[in-house]
């Protein structure tokens, strides 16, 4: 028998398809979208990808999860189901959607409580204590995603402006900043900044990655968001006063280690807040429920 999870984000759509010992027989991603953007070809994608499980495979998958940014504001939800119904009939009463954020709340914790830190383009604290769904934060870029890609770029560039109408001089890991995006004046970073998407304006977070490396400077902006995500732990911890787990996804906090440290430092005087230092697939959450 075998179980299926589909984690489907703004940038790709993941697909791992397990046997119940957890062991991974078959896996495929395609481009993501988000479905709220266009439902119509977030749909074709899935199904797309769907269409490459080997069909030898089918008839014995028992479980089938799938996370999907954005699912919670959908309106069309049974439509999703009915399409998914119309080409695999054998999954019916075995397939759960649900937001991507609880998708990787269930890989980690499965039933049991728990608490997610998700950090990537946005950022949110998620979690399931004592049979009540919790959240901090998640308010979107212009509200809040405090520690998240988008505010780190965010913050560094009104740091940057800032120190220019101070001193009419740029740091020398700000002049490469904008050397990096080809811009030669801070006039011509602010249009270029309110010319991107938020996810374009996210990714720029990549480039501030590699100058860290270089630039203490840099390194304080990242130590900064994971003292912003901390802040919000603790303000869940203020709320509840239970001890809880809590663990740790989006790319923000698994492909920096900075944000992590500075995050995980804030909570040494908290012992009851248990850091998981485990990385799971979300798409495991379909071998937890």
């Amino acid at each position: 028998m075998y179980c299926l999870g589909i984690d489907c984000g703004g940038t790709k759509n993941q697909l791992i398809l397990y046997r119940q010992s957890g062991k991974v027989v078959f896996q495929n991603e395609n481009q993501g979208i988000t479905i709220l953007l266009d439902d119509q070809l977030f749909i074709k994608n899935l199904l797309e990808l769907l269409a490459t499980i080997p069909q030898a495979y089918l008839t014995s998958i028992e479980n089938i999860q799938i996370g999907i940014a954005g699912w919670g504001s959908y309106t069309f939800k049974e439509t999703l189901y009915q399409r998914i119904y119309a080409i695999y009939p054998t999954f019916q009463g075995k397939l759960e959607i649900q937001t991507d954020v609880e998708l990787v709340r269930k890989a980690y914790f499965g039933n049991e409580d728990g608490v997610i830190v998700l950090a990537g383009t946005g950022s949110v604290i998620y979690g399931h204590l004592q049979q009540k769904v919790i959240q901090i934060g998640g308010w979107g870029y212009l509200l809040g995603d405090e520690g998240s890609a988008y505010w780190i770029v965010k913050t560094y560039i009104i740091k940057l402006l800032a120190d220019f109408d101070a001193t009419q001089k740029l740091r020398e890991d700000q002049a490469t900043f904008l050397r990096h995006l080809n811009l030669k004046n801070t006039k011509e970073l602010v249009g270029y900044f309110y010319s991107l998407e938020r996810r374009e304006v996210a990714q720029k977070c990549l480039i501030l990655v590699d100058l860290a490396k270089e630039y203490p400077e840099v390194v304080a902006v990242f130590q900064l968001a994971g003292q912003q995500l901390a802040n919000q732990l603790l303000t869940l911890h203020q709320r509840i006063s239970l001890p809880f787990s809590v663990a740790f996804h989006g790319s923000v906090l698994l492909k920096n280690d900075y944000v992590k440290e500075a995050l995980i430092k804030c909570l040494q005087d908290f012992p009851e807040i248990q850091p998981v230092q485990a990385m799971i697939s979300p798409c495991a959450a379909c071998l937890k429920s």
